[in-house]
């Protein structure tokens, strides 16, 4: 890793949307402003470590994530199975970072304070302090890896190339063509009724059930950041 101090993270912004865009064009439009967010924290990255930068990394991939999943339901082409299988890839490569410096930033230290006459907690700090600089030699490796820029060519291309169009019938490009506003709100009304679904009888929800339930709230969260810029301002402010 360069050892130079990095600039500051790019976080998600906005994605510039209109009620008369079509859904396809909508989907172009939110899937390289998600491109944009990795690419940014991407470059900062191979500057210098900062923990920042792998997190909103790894947010725009799941916002590019989303989006494939959400605009799929317009066509099905748009999942498509490779580039998800690579995505994932960068996901893994770059988790293990995460998780040890959320463990060593915010887990480790008030359990420490708590018992500072305990000294098997400093044998586990060092313990993870190395496991933690592996993970981010790891992380700044596949950042910087043909692989990764394979993976972003990949992706510019089969954005201009527009495959899943080739292979949606007439229905799907009725789909694809017909203006953004009538698909947001459809798509918006099935990621809220599947939170609802998900939520029943919370208090009595497992671990697992916990997390599919907090997996479909990030979706609807997502979606409804994709498709802010289609509602006025003072109902975009209830959504942050």
């Amino acid at each position: 890793m360069r050892r130079t101090t990095p600039r500051s993270a790019v976080k998600a912004t906005l994605p510039e949307v209109e009620r008369e865009m079509t859904v396809d064009a909508a989907f172009r439009a939110i899937a390289w402003n998600c491109i944009g967010q990795l690419q940014d924290n991407q470059g900062r990255l191979l500057q210098g470590y900062d923990p920042e930068l792998i997190h909103q990394m790894r947010v725009a991939i799941r916002r590019l994530r989303s989006a494939l999943n959400l605009f799929g339901a317009a066509a099905p082409g748009i999942k498509d199975a490779a580039l998800t299988a690579e995505l994932r890839w960068l996901v893994g490569e770059l988790g293990p970072a995460r998780d040890w410096d959320v463990f060593l930033s915010e887990t480790l230290p008030p359990v420490i304070e708590a018992l500072p006459q305990e000294a098997g907690l400093g044998q586990l700090k060092q313990a993870a302090d190395r496991r933690c600089q592996a993970a981010r030699e790891q992380a700044c490796t596949a950042a910087a890896s043909p692989r990764y820029h394979r993976l972003l060519l990949t992706l510019g291309s089969w954005l201009w190339r527009e495959p899943w169009r080739d292979a949606a019938k007439a229905a799907g490009l009725a789909q694809l063509d017909q203006p953004l506003a009538a698909f947001a709100a459809a798509m918006l009304g099935r990621r809220h009724r599947q939170l609802r679904r998900r939520g029943r009888k919370l208090a009595q929800l497992n671990a697992e059930q916990r997390h599919a339930l907090r997996i479909a709230a990030k979706k609807l969260r997502y979606a409804a950041e994709f498709f802010s810029g289609l509602y006025p301002r003072k109902l975009r402010g209830s959504i942050y």
